[in-house]
C-alpha cells in the first residue's frame, strides 16, 4: 500500500544529495516485518533520496508525540 501526503506549504528535508523542497510525504509498507517507510516528496512530487523506516507497532507512539505539536 502506497499512500501520499501533500503540505499545505513547501518545507525542507536533506537528503543524499543535499539540502531540497518538500511537498509532502509517500508512506509505503516496507517489508514483512511490518515496516512502514516515510519517503520525502520533492517539490516535483518526486520521491527523494531520503527514507525512514518506522515500526508498525511504534505508529501510534509517533502519533502521540506529534499531536504535541499541535
Amino acid at each position: 500500500m502506497i499512500a501520499t501526503i501533500k503540505f499545505t506549504k513547501e518545507t525542507n528535508f536533506t537528503g543524499r544529495n543535499g539540502y531540497f523542497k518538500a511537498s509532502g510525504l509517500e508512506l509505503s509498507g516496507y517489508d514483512p516485518n511490518g515496516n512502514v517507510m516515510l519517503t520525502p516528496l520533492t517539490s516535483k512530487g518526486l520521491a527523494g533520496r531520503c527514507d525512514i523506516t518506522i515500526p508498525v507497532e511504534d505508529i501510534p507512539s509517533l502519533i502521540k508525540q506529534l499531536k504535541k505539536f499541535l
